[in-house]
């Protein structure tokens, strides 16, 4: 359709884009320009997203590998303003970052807007075509356009953002440079943009993890967090059934993160472990653990509990004893309820509370007691000598110097994939019933295996020049191949045919 309008070449790429300023200016400097507004985002009808994967013709995954995954991310297009990309320094009187290119993290995504799409450089043999042009584009799923026209030597330069649903980070910046002339910046987006989600469960499938472990701060929670990241809290109910909805197409498993949300309490877990059965109970993408002796034979909802010993062994005892005042025990929205280990007697408070198992999420081997890897294997024995499960959490290193400057002897060196291999046969040689990764992307504690790439930085707050750390000779992608790797290793049987 638009080379009958008068497109006489047409290249594409995939990409992402910093549409929050005026990409028109930044492509192509023109003595004469048409500029056109942008297209409204609309999401992706019923029909293409049950139209859009085939889980049978991605790469295969396990699901007893977990990841922690954040939602949390805002950014001015979509949501009005940054979200947790603009995190503060936690110290007195410390400053929030911008966001954009000077964000709250060691490192920063190879996404960089979580936005991403299609790039059209055509050339136009009638710049008067324009308009008819753009209303074909838009007719065929093109969700925010930036439309170039130049009168010069009857040419023009059509530049259209589109989502798709294909295989966004693996586009090559050397490209804008041969196409555009031009290095066109990223910036930091949402996890609200459907394309950012699809990019996300793709990496996932890249990776070889079947569950997401979704960070949850409990219901209708845009402004009910306990930590000031982001002057405005976070979506991550609000957002669940999409990314939910998108994991089916995906063949990817959704589990829950239950943050220690403002007010958290007995009544408010068993309230949520109600809601959470009632709202999502019987979405697809619902992970559920078989027990021999569930009354449900599709099993329960796993749902972790992270920083759990801040909340007393006897008000878990009345959520999970099935004597207590709240008991969600024998009920219809009855769940698999996995407990935080940070101390040496959090394991058998978690057990005596009446808990199904427990994990120890931390990044960093030896900051904690649960993390510390030399205790694995003890936290082993005491899950299978009381039928619990026991999971311990790998990642690939630690930093968070930009938001933590006094943490220093936290940090861990990623040691070109050497730390994430040893936590990870750490966790191998324990015996866990299922292994959780932190994170896929904690960008704020430089836990993430999400494809990441060097750049530097003029830095708003303190002034100077920031250079964010990288995989440096790995290619951006290699902890998602790195994982997948060390996953077929694990279980092998999952990934053969």
């Amino acid at each position: 359709k638009v080379f009958r309008e008068g497109v006489i070449s047409l290249y594409g790429v995939f990409t992402c884009l910093d549409t929050s300023t005026s990409a028109a200016s930044q492509i192509m400097a023109s003595p004469s320009k048409e500029r056109r507004p942008a297209a409204r985002q609309t999401a992706p009808s019923a029909k293409d997203a049950a139209s859009a994967v085939k889980p049978a013709t991605l790469p295969r995954v396990s699901y007893r590998a977990m990841s922690f995954y954040y939602s949390w991310y805002g950014n001015p297009r979509v949501d009005g303003k940054y979200i947790h990309w603009n995190h503060k320094v936690l110290v007195a009187g410390g400053k929030s970052f911008p966001g954009g290119g000077d964000i709250g993290a060691d490192f920063y995504p190879q996404l960089g807007a979580y936005r991403c799409g299609m790039v059209l450089v055509g050339t136009l043999l009638r710049s008067d075509s324009c308009a008819s042009i753009l209303k074909i584009l838009r007719r065929n799923g093109a969700v925010a356009v930036v439309f170039v026209c130049s009168t010069l030597q009857a040419r023009g330069l059509l530049v259209v953002f589109r989502l798709q649903r294909q295989n966004f980070y693996s586009a090559q910046r050397t490209m804008y440079r041969v196409l555009l002339g031009t290095t066109v910046e990223t910036y930091v987006a949402s996890s609200n943009d459907p394309a950012t989600i699809r990019a996300h469960m793709r990496m996932h499938r890249e990776a070889g993890i079947g569950v997401m472990v979704l960070s949850w701060w409990g219901r209708d929670d845009f402004v009910r967090t306990s930590l000031d990241f982001s002057s405005g809290g976070s979506k991550t109910d609000f957002n669940m059934r999409k990314i939910m909805d998108i994991a089916t197409e995906y063949g990817i498993k959704v589990a829950f993160h239950v943050e220690p949300y403002e007010g958290r309490s007995a009544q408010s877990i068993a309230d949520d472990a109600k809601y959470i059965q009632l709202e999502y109970g019987e979405h697809p993408a619902l992970f559920r653990h078989v027990d021999r002796n569930d009354a449900d034979s599709r099993g329960r909802p796993v749902l972790f509990f992270y920083d759990s010993y801040k909340l007393g062994e006897s008000e878990w005892a009345k959520v999970f004893d099935r004597n207590g005042a709240f008991s969600v025990r024998g009920k219809p929205w009855d769940v698999v309820a996995i407990g935080h280990i940070v101390n040496a007697g959090d394991a058998a408070a978690i057990r005596r509370a009446g808990l199904d198992g427990f994990y120890t999420y931390f990044a960093t081997d030896g900051f904690t007691y649960g993390s510390s890897t030399g205790n694995w294997n003890t936290f082993h024995e005491e899950a299978v000598r009381h039928g619990l499960l026991f999971i311990p959490s790998v990642g690939p290193g630690y930093a968070d110097m930009r938001i933590r400057p006094f943490n220093r002897a936290n940090q861990r060196s990623r040691e070109g994939g050497a730390y994430y291999r040893r936590m990870m046969q750490a966790a191998i040689s324990s015996r866990a019933d299922y292994i959780t990764i932190t994170s896929f992307n904690e960008w704020h504690e430089g836990t993430q295996i999400e494809p990441a790439v060097r750049k530097r930085v003029e830095q708003t707050a303190t002034g100077g020049v920031f250079q964010y750390q990288d995989y440096g000779d790995k290619d951006p992608s290699y902890y998602l191949q790195l994982t997948r790797e060390l996953l077929r290793g694990w279980v092998p049987e999952d990934f053969n045919l």
